[in-house]
Formats: structure tokens, sequence, C-alpha cells
């Protein structure tokens, strides 16, 4: 006799066509009945899903965020769930989306004196960082060695030196090892794509790729049908023209990523350069693209404003009911980003950063996935319960002195 109303994925009118009813009765989380009709005989009706709060208050929230973070140079995180649902941008409408989520928005320079300075983590090849060229069955089947360690985000932040964020940056490489072992059983792999970095007072003093120095495996994406895909990269330039630079591939292993990369090191810029999907132009490639970029998942992904002042870092939606590419660039879209790019998808997308450094809004920050004081983890995506590891990190830390110093 009234409209119906209900929280779900995205707000707005809709025709109905109902297959099953189905309603689960709580008490305090516990379910203690249920109802259900179900058959042939579909009821057809109208419907609408309320939105808690609606998109131009979220806008408002973040807006109002990104100018506290401006102003005081504090970072802020934006925590999506419960009624602070993500605000989308389709261009030809606005919609929201009621997920689990992260977004953070971190100042890239303040007061011209506090530099963000990425660094990579990357594989030194000794001591225990030397344990997967040690396993003869770290390879895959056409030869390519898996010698990079994974870690968790808990041991990503620690090794990085306990940065304000620390996140998992390429995608990596799944295929199965030698002898019937994985990288799973194995705890090696290798970043597909672009991984870089020449900032030799990083953690790890910068990448130690071997025998390309911008590689650490594959500079495409595969899969487990040897299937390869064209990545695109990041470029973070750093010294005087600090800048944050996407370049999308016309072709698998496209040579103008390594020619681009090439330049910058032979004219001494300190820049790290990771890979991923590129948006919007991934968000609208039709399959095959890296990643299953069409599924709703968990996504993490990273962009600046114009004049590179914020750094945006999103990291949400659930493993299998979670957010699509397309609505991964509808959320930068929405934040007037014209650039950004998807690092990784799935379970291993994950943060780690420094719990106080943080202004939270939104709703209410869950509790940590990690047990290290003053260090929260995002939520985990894996159906086993657990963080998945693996071997390509980005630490982003706050620091006073200058680049070359």
């Amino acid at each position: 006799m009234q409209r119906l109303q209900f929280s779900a994925v995205r707000s707005g009118d809709y025709n109905v066509d109902i297959k099953q009813i189905w309603l689960i009765f709580r008490e305090h989380g516990k379910a203690v009945g249920s109802f259900q009709i179900t058959g042939d005989n579909a009821r057809n009706g109208e419907a609408y899903i309320e939105s808690h709060i609606t998109y131009n208050a979220m806008l408002s929230l973040i807006e109002n965020a990104k100018s506290e973070t401006l102003t005081t140079g504090k970072p802020s995180h934006i925590v999506f769930g419960g009624h602070y649902e993500m605000p989308m941008n389709a261009g030809s409408g606005t919609y929201t989306l009621a997920n689990n989520g992260n977004l953070l928005i971190i100042p890239r320079i303040h007061e011209k004196e506090k530099y963000l300075i990425p660094h990579l983590l990357g594989d030194t090849h000794q001591g225990e960082a030397a344990r997967c060229e040690g396993n003869t069955n770290a390879k895959t089947q056409d030869g390519t060695s898996q010698t990079a360690e994974l870690y968790t985000p808990e041991q990503a932040w620690n090794k990085l030196d306990k940065p304000l964020v620390a996140l998992n940056a390429n995608y990596f490489d799944v295929r199965p090892q030698l002898n019937n072992t994985t990288w799973q059983s194995n705890l090696c792999s290798v970043p597909l794509g672009i991984y870089y970095d020449n900032i030799a007072q990083g953690p790890t003093h910068g990448t130690h790729n071997e025998p390309n120095q911008f590689f650490a495996g594959p500079n495409y994406f595969i899969n487990n049908n040897n299937e390869q895909i064209a990545l695109d990269a990041l470029f973070w330039v750093l010294d005087q023209t600090s800048r944050i630079d996407i370049y999308y591939s016309k072709k698998v292993s496209d040579p103008a990523i390594e020619l681009y990369a090439n330049e910058l090191s032979l004219s001494g810029y300190h820049f790290i350069a990771i890979s991923g999907s590129g948006l919007p132009v991934r968000g609208l490639t039709p399959l095959p693209t890296p990643d299953s970029g069409d599924s709703e998942t968990t996504r993490l992904a990273m962009g600046a404003d114009d004049n590179n002042s914020l750094i945006y870092i999103f990291q949400g939606g659930s493993y299998r009911e979670g957010i699509s590419r397309n609505d991964l660039h509808h959320l930068y879209y929405g934040l007037s980003i014209a650039q950004s790019m998807e690092l990784d998808g799935g379970g291993s997308a994950a943060l780690a950063l420094k719990a106080d450094e943080f202004t939270v809004r939104g709703d209410t920050r869950p509790d940590s996935s990690c047990n290290e004081a003053g260090l929260w983890c995002s939520l985990i995506t894996q159906p086993d319960g657990k963080h998945r590891p693996v071997p390509s990190w980005i630490g982003l830390a706050i620091n006073n002195l200058a680049i070359g110093q």
C-alpha cells in the first residue's frame, strides 16, 4: 500500500520484476526467522531504493575534508559504510553506492615544506629477501622466475619504515609454478608491468630489478590462461617539477613506457613508476582487460588533482559484491579528477596507515584488521578471512627533507 523502501547498491527509481522474495528477520544481528516466496509467477511493480545520505551531501562532506586538509596539512580519511554511501558520477547521471570503503585525501605538499615522498618496496635479493631466489620451484612453466617475496599489509608497512600509508601497488603474477606449487604455497611472485624506484634514500634503497631495471617480471598483465593484456603506467616524478602522470599503453608491451622511464632516469629525475589500469580508458575498454574490470569486487586506486596538490587513494568494496572498474571511474570523475589508476582488484587490495595521523569523517572507522599498535589496516575481504600477501607495495611518507639531500 506504500512505496517499498530498502537499502541497496544504487539509489533511484526502478522498475522491478520480482522473481523471489526472501525476508530474514534478525534480533541483535542473529537470524530469528524468515519468510520466502518463490515461483515462476513473477510479480511486477515499482520500488524506490533510498540512499541514507544524498549524493550532494556526500560531495559536500568530501569538499569540506579537502578544504581542511589543504589548510591544516593533516590528511583526511573518509569512511564509507552505514549511512555514508560512495558518490558516483557517470556523466549522464549520479548515484550512490552502498558498500564499505575508504577514501584518503593526502596533501602532496603543505606550506612548501612537507613533501609526500613515495617509496616502493624493492626486492634487495639479500638476506631474507633472497628466499625466493633460492626456491627452485618458484618459476612458471615459461621459465619466468618468481623472485619477489610476498608480504601482508602489516609486514609491508614495517619494511617501508612505517610510512603514513602503505598500499599494494601492481597486479602480480598468479600463474601456477613448478612441481604443483603456486604463489600461495611458495609466497613468491613478481609485480606485473613497470615497478621502479630510483630514490636511494628509501627503505630498500629503491628497486633492484634484474635484468631490466624497470621491470621485475613480465611488462604486461598475464593470467592463468597465459593471455597477455596491456598495462598502463603511473609516473610520480619528484624534484622541483613534482607531478603525477598516467601513460596509457596502446598495445601489449608498449615500448613508450620504458622509453619515457629511461628518459627520466638519464635526465637525473627521482621518480617511481607503477602499473595498473588507467581510468577512464580501461574502465571503458571491452574485455579482455586486466583483472576482470567488469566484476564487482574490492578495488584500489590512486589519483591526483589537476595541480597535484592532493593525492586521492580509494580502497573498498567487498570481494563478491563490490564495485566495478566503471564505478571506480565514476567515483574519481565525481571528485573532478581527470586521470586515476586502479592498482589492484580483489582480495589483495588493501591499505595500512598510521591510525592517528588522519582526521576521520563519515562512518565510524572499523576495527583494524592488523594487530600492531598505531597501525590501522582495512577490512579483510578475502573469503578465507586472512590478509593476502603480495610482492608490490608503495609507501607514502611525509618528509621535510628535499629530495637529493
